[in-house]
């Protein structure tokens, strides 16, 4: 059969029509013609595919053959059948053709009857036509034996070999910095956290104190400012003072009043315990002794744990203690301070559960408090000593620095502030200069105060005790990673659906989109932080895998 060169362009548009992919044309011409397409044709165009195998089939003679497999394998398709009218295709090999599908209306045009068609205008296929074709998709398919073998196999392996890349903590890194952007984008305004009060000691409070030659160990707090600043404070009543100053030295005596009010029960200070190895013992000399004038149960550490980036994304609550070390202190001092407003709030005990006694997870005010494990979502056996938990920063709309309200020193001590910023608040005092200790902490949000960062975490716990905001938590390790091979699966059954590689990109990306806002609202909604990468991982690499093991079977 010879075409002219409109037959030739009618066919190929035709053809690329009802096969859009090259994987759907090479099964056709496998299953029907017994012909590989690779040998015929080598160009990843598919119209370029199309007009070599036309080439071809016109000059080996079995380009009639070409059509009725085309008709076979999409007998819907009304352009096929007009074209093989009009090329003169002989009646009785359409009857041979469609003998076995009796479903299917016998062409009754007599041979060699040229019919007009308009390539440009798509066919109008009947209801029956649309039916007939979505079916012969999802016959496929994934539920048949071979198919769903297959399918179930590679999900594994994809799934399987990420679950362990994972436990190796070779993408830890990259989970947690996928942490920090989805704790960023949020859509949650909680404000300002209105039961506490930050009075900052900045670079100009600390001129200010050299100014007045004021005397002292201190660096960026003198005995005499000090004293100034518990005076003023204690005229309006605040619930609790939080001294986040470290003051290894004794007061200066000649300031009885800053003894008499150091050692009042509602004042807490700070002490560090010792760094320690992997085998418990203490490196160096990296304590720090608590204030001799507050008693030891109002001191808490103020030791804070970093991940491998130097991040803060984790809240140390509790540690046991460590011998030969002054700093005796088993309760963070942020833990320290929110227990004690509780039990004023509650006026009631906080039924404070120490987990090291009970062996069990912390319990304060009737809120359970999960401790995190070595393996948890991003993280990949961590150090998970003491009682840790995620650290939820509040987040304020105005920007992590402003957890609460927050004075300078010298606004103090001029009295430039309001009687409602103290009264019942918990007052934490720190510092936030440049000059001497650096006290600042890289969180996900960006570099903050050590002072706000203990602001944030007495935030998170009254606001679980008493606001009922749920406190941030993960899946189990199985659910974890049945969630992984679960997208892994999903990949591979988008693959499978997919006519084409650009049919299978776009639904990749949809799937992509519904995973990151699934996360999003997860962590937003139900403070559940679900893993995002490894499905993400899993759902592509199966789909694209999947997508060529079938184009090539």
């Amino acid at each position: 059969m010879d075409l002219s060169g409109g037959e030739r362009k009618q066919l190929q548009e035709v053809l690329m029509n009802a096969f859009p992919n090259r994987g759907s044309l090479k099964q056709m011409l496998s299953f029907h013609l017994n012909k590989n397409l690779h040998e015929i044709a080598s160009e990843a165009n598919l119209s370029q595919v199309v007009f070599e195998l036309i080439e071809k089939a016109e000059s080996e003679n079995w380009l009639e053959d070409l059509v009725l497999a085309a008709r076979k394998a999409n007998p819907a398709n009304e352009r096929l059948k007009y074209l093989a009218k009009s090329l003169g295709i002989p009646l009785s090999s359409e009857k041979e053709i469609f003998a076995s599908n009796s479903s299917q209306e016998t062409a009754q045009a007599p041979p060699n009857t040229t019919v007009e068609i308009d390539i440009n205008k798509p066919a109008s296929p009947s209801p029956k036509g649309r039916l007939t074709r979505f079916v012969e998709r999802i016959r496929q398919p994934v539920f048949s034996g071979s198919g769903f073998r297959t399918l179930l196999l590679v999900s594994l392996m994809i799934a399987g070999g990420l679950v362990v890349l994972r436990f190796f903590g070779l993408m830890e890194w990259l989970e947690l910095k996928t942490f920090d952007h989805l704790i960023q984008i949020r859509p949650l305004n909680e404000g300002v956290d209105s039961r506490l009060l930050i009075i900052e000691i900045t670079d100009e409070d600390i001129k200010a104190q050299d100014k007045r030659q004021e005397q002292g160990q201190g660096f960026a707090l003198k005995d005499a400012s000090l004293n100034r600043l518990l005076e003023t404070l204690e005229k309006y009543n605040p619930r609790l003072i939080g001294l986040d100053v470290y003051r290894p030295y004794n007061a200066d005596p000649n300031l009885p009043g800053l003894l008499k009010r150091l050692g009042k029960p509602n004042v807490f200070a700070v002490c560090k315990v010792p760094d320690i190895d992997h085998q418990g013992k203490q490196i160096g000399h990296t304590s720090v002794d608590p204030p001799k004038e507050v008693a030891k149960e109002r001191v808490g550490f103020s030791d804070f744990v970093t991940d491998r980036d130097g991040i803060v994304r984790r809240y140390l609550m509790v540690v046991e203690g460590i011998s030969g070390s002054n700093c005796q202190a088993k309760q963070s001092f942020s833990f320290l301070l929110a227990r004690r407003y509780l039990e004023l709030e509650l006026r009631e005990n906080s039924n404070y559960q120490d987990p090291f006694k009970s062996g069990d997870n912390l319990q304060l005010g009737g809120i359970t408090f999960p401790q995190l494990q070595p393996f948890t979502v991003g993280y990949q056996d961590v150090d998970a000593s003491g009682f840790q938990i995620l650290l939820n920063y509040r987040a304020t709309g105005s920007g992590v620095e402003n957890i609460a309200k927050r004075k300078t020193l010298e606004d103090i001590l001029n009295n430039r502030f309001d009687e409602q910023d103290v009264r019942d608040k918990i007052v934490l005092i720190g510092g936030t200069a440049t000059q001497g200790i650096n006290d600042n902490w890289s969180t996900p949000y960006g570099t903050i105060p050590g002072v706000v960062v203990n602001g944030h975490m007495i935030s998170q716990i009254l606001s679980a005790v008493l606001d009922e905001v749920p406190l941030l938590q993960v899946w189990s390790q199985p659910i974890e990673i049945l969630w992984i091979w679960g997208w892994s699966f999903f990949g591979g059954v988008f693959a499978l659906y997919s006519p084409s590689l650009r049919d299978l990109g776009i639904a990749t990306g949809c799937g992509i989109l519904v995973l990151y806002m699934t996360s999003i609202i997860s962590l937003t909604v139900a403070s559940i932080w679900i893993p995002l990468i490894p499905p993400v991982l899993a759902f592509v690499s199966t789909g694209n895998i999947y997508f060529v093991f079938l184009d090539r079977n």
